[in-house]
């Protein structure tokens, strides 16, 4: 019976010992790391509409603004503009300029998307620009586009003067 008792704790003890590798190290886990984000209270996000380049579809995107800027149309005008230069699409805008609860916001001539992009291209920035100006401007209702100032016209589409093009 004691012979049975020997083996049995020599047995405990080899198989108690832990694991070990061919030379005889003990093999130690690695603790997994702890990653934690950090949010900057500094910074306010606001969601903002870009290009979806494989479906040319109007995307939410969130950006952050350092919580010390004002949040304008014209912030946000540039802001959607910096968002479409990622996909090489260069947007210029003449002015943005708000009366009441309307919106103008007036491209230059030679630049997206008055010209060198597709109808549905087109479509999209006008999308964009609308929905992220209306989303985030309580006062604003209407979006108005226009061509230096005037009536818009482009390679693709043609609105009268003032005519309303996005409206909450």
């Amino acid at each position: 019976m004691r012979k049975i008792i020997i083996i049995f704790l020599v047995g405990c003890l080899f198989f108690c010992s832990g694991c070990s590798n061919e030379r005889g190290e003990t093999k130690e886990t690695p603790m997994p790391e702890i990653t934690q984000s950090v949010v900057d209270i500094n910074e306010v996000a606001i969601q903002l509409y870009t290009i979806d380049e494989s479906t040319i579809q109007s995307v939410s995107e969130t950006v952050f603004i350092p919580k010390e800027d004002e949040i304008t149309a014209q912030r946000i005008v540039q802001e959607v503009i910096t968002l479409f230069s990622v996909h090489a699409i260069e947007i210029k805008v003449d002015n943005v300029v708000q009366k009441d609860n309307i919106l103008y916001v007036s491209f230059k001539e030679n630049y997206a998307p008055i010209t060198g992009v597709s109808p549905e291209v087109e479509e999209v920035i006008l999308e964009s620009i609308s929905k992220s100006l209306v989303d985030n401007l309580l006062d604003v209702e209407k979006i108005i586009f226009q061509k230096e100032s005037k009536a818009y016209q482009s390679d693709n589409l043609i609105l009268e003067e003032d005519e309303v093009y996005w409206w909450k």
